[in-house]
């Protein structure tokens, strides 16, 4: 589903050919910031990256402290399988979300009636 038009002056993704409303903004090193719709930021680079090597380091961690004694002694099942999967799943999930979480676009405060 497309969105419908954007208010004047709205901020707008700039992945090719997206034209949805822009929500996070992610830091170049030089110049203005990179914006994204949602969708897009999900799979930013940067936040895609970063979520994948926390993934892997922390997944690792704790397949190795809930799951790899299982494994070891070879009693590996289809819900071992699952728990093994959902054990990366979900610091990939937690790392995606505060990454996004931290380059959220704000809005501006309405402003005071006067």
């Amino acid at each position: 589903m497309r969105p419908g038009p954007l208010a004047p002056g709205a901020a707008v993704c700039e992945a090719v050919a997206c034209g949805r409303p822009a929500r996070y903004a992610f830091p170049r090193p030089a110049g203005r910031p990179v914006l994204r719709c949602r969708r897009h930021a999900a799979v930013y680079g940067l936040v895609l990256r970063q979520a994948l090597r926390v993934a892997a380091v922390v997944g690792t961690v704790l397949f190795a402290i809930n799951q790899a004694d299982v494994v070891l002694r070879g009693d590996v099942t289809p819900l071992v399988v699952a728990k093994s999967l959902l054990t990366y799943l979900v610091p990939f999930g937690v790392s995606t979300y505060s990454a996004l979480g931290a380059n959220r676009l704000r809005r501006p405060a309405p402003a005071a009636p006067g």
